[in-house]
């Protein structure tokens, strides 16, 4: 039989759609899930029963929300979550260095936004990825607290412009 165009395979909508479930249940139910993604509880229904899927900007919301990984979500990949997963282990020029996971290094960048925002702090790009290394280093053996952040923005805040500025 051949397949449809743009149609996953049965074995992956019935995983994926598993782990919809695991985070439903966690946050509640479905329609408590549905309330707090702010989506309707019709479109929540399909994606929990795989006739529909999110999209792209759902799926990131759906992982925000949920506090797991992307990969995990998608494909099961484990660890579940970033916190789990903070450093990935590449050969450069023959020497194993380890560099910051893709998620994690994305949790924290959010983390500082909305604790920067919170405050009405501008983050230029080039300020921003010199906390952002920072604050990965600082959370790299603990779980990345907002309360940990407002610390080191506490740190920050007499040299840093307000948006008023």
């Amino acid at each position: 039989m051949a397949r449809t165009k743009n149609k996953p395979e049965p074995a992956w909508v019935d995983a994926f759609t598993a782990r919809l479930r695991v985070i439903a249940r966690r946050i509640g139910s479905g329609n408590s899930f549905a309330d707090k993604l702010g989506h309707s509880r019709a479109g929540v229904r399909k994606w929990l029963a795989g006739d529909a899927f999110p999209n792209a900007y759902d799926i990131a919301r759906i992982c925000d929300l949920a506090g797991v990984r992307v990969q995990w979500l998608l494909y099961g990949a484990e660890p579940q979550t970033a916190n789990d997963a903070k450093f990935v282990t590449e050969k450069v020029a023959g020497n194993a260095v380890d560099f910051y996971e893709r998620d994690y290094i994305r949790e924290v960048a959010l983390a500082l936004g909305n604790q920067a925002k919170s405050r009405d702090m501008r983050l230029t790009s080039s300020a921003a990825a010199n906390q952002i290394v920072a604050l990965c280093y600082l959370f790299r053996s603990t779980k990345i607290e907002p309360e940990g952040i407002d610390v080191f923005l506490d740190q920050l805040a007499p040299r840093w412009p307000s948006s008023d500025e």
